[in-house]
């Protein structure tokens, strides 16, 4: 819709004509349902190193187009922007609100908008392209542009996507990197995810993935065979096909080993007849602390009044390393975004434009490059 807008500015007082063709019966549907139905726009901390792939190329775009820009372009279209935590909505805190300013200009600039038209094909003819499209009743229509953006989104489907790009880029031949899930949960087996299903905690996580470590800290949940929160989605980028990776959580990242020694030991000496379990109450969820005792034998229940320093430092290790083997991530249908797409040396670091296929450009998640969670993709 964005650039529907731009290109329609640009052609005014010339000859042409902008169409946006659209798969949905309503415009913005993906839009809608981001940050939470509030729509993050945006992040005040726009830089480079929020990205992953060719960073100089991110950095060139960002340079051009930067958050003040943005934000300049929407308030003119009549939405205020708020800034939480460096997230930034619409002062509505409506998602609806941006979607209708963006539909109100694309009006405006008086360009054509086809709905429930799904694109099947595109083909380069010499003079231009042709887009055959279907809609919900099975007709088939063709469309003639001398310019095509490529607009469509990754495969990732938590926003009801598509991985109808990719097959275009592969059509055309463009060098690509096949598309992963991203900012998604980590699956795993192991039986205790099902005991704290539910249970959020703050943590520091690493993710070690064959020799190489990611790290990231933020609220971590716990879901019967999978763990999310924003921090697991940003590094669930790195898992690849049969990497059997490992996740390593910190469970007590506001204190330091010898920090969490000492406390224990400290209501150890103010009470010797405190429980295992009670002993850690005090610091950490209920559940967390009964079930990972009972993953490692500890009766919850048993008086700790005899543990020494050594054995104290032991069962802090147990929630300062807690592990779990990764067996993949939920998959697309469950992630917010996706890695790969067209390979940015294969574009114009300017304009997007195909370096290959004259008047085709590559957008979003179709180019190889992937943001973290907050209004980056």
């Amino acid at each position: 819709m964005t650039a529907a807008c731009f290109c329609a500015e640009g052609l005014k007082g010339r000859k042409g004509r902008v169409a946006v063709l659209e798969k949905n019966d309503v415009l913005g549907k993906k839009l809608s349902v981001t940050g939470n139905g509030k729509c993050n726009i945006s992040n005040e901390k726009m830089e480079a190193s929020c990205y992953n792939g060719d960073l100089s190329f991110v950095e060139g775009l960002l340079k051009e187009y930067p958050t003040s820009r943005v934000l300049s372009w929407f308030e003119k279209l009549g939405i205020r922007t708020v800034s939480k935590n460096g997230y930034l909505y619409p002062m509505s805190e409506q998602a609806k609100s941006v979607t209708e300013a963006l539909e109100r200009e694309l009006k405006n600039l008086n360009v054509s908008v086809f709905k429930g038209c799904t694109v099947e094909s595109i083909t380069n003819n010499g003079d231009g392209f042709s887009l055959c499209t279907r809609d919900k009743e099975g007709r088939k229509t063709e469309y003639r542009a001398k310019r095509v953006i490529l607009s469509l989104g990754g495969p990732a489907s938590v926003y009801g996507a598509t991985d109808t790009g990719f097959k275009v880029l592969k059509g055309f031949g463009i060098n690509l990197e096949e598309p992963r899930p991203a900012l998604t949960a980590l699956t795993s087996s192991d039986k205790i995810l099902k005991k704290m299903a539910g249970v959020r905690l703050q943590a520091a996580v690493t993710l070690s993935v064959k020799g190489r470590k990611y790290t990231d800290t933020g609220e971590i949940i716990f879901n019967d065979g999978n763990v999310s929160g924003i921090p697991v989605f940003k590094i669930s980028r790195f898992v690849e096909k049969d990497s059997r990776p490992t996740l390593i959580a910190d469970l007590l990242p506001s204190l330091s080993r010898e920090e969490a020694v000492s406390f224990i030991t400290g209501v150890l000496r103010h009470n010797p007849r405190t429980t295992y379990e009670q002993l850690l109450r005090g610091i950490l969820n209920y559940k967390a602390v009964y079930y990972i005792l009972e993953r490692n034998r500890i009766d919850a229940e048993s008086i700790a009044g005899s543990l020494t320093d050594e054995a104290a430092g032991k069962l802090v290790d147990l929630f300062k390393n807690f592990t779990l083997e990764i067996n993949g991530t939920k998959g697309f249908e469950s992630a917010q975004t996706s890695t790969g797409g067209a390979l940015p040396s294969c574009l114009d670091r300017e304009s997007l434009e195909s370096l290959k296929v004259k008047g085709l450009y590559i957008t979003g998640e179709l180019v190889d490059v992937d943001g973290i969670c907050g209004g980056y993709n």
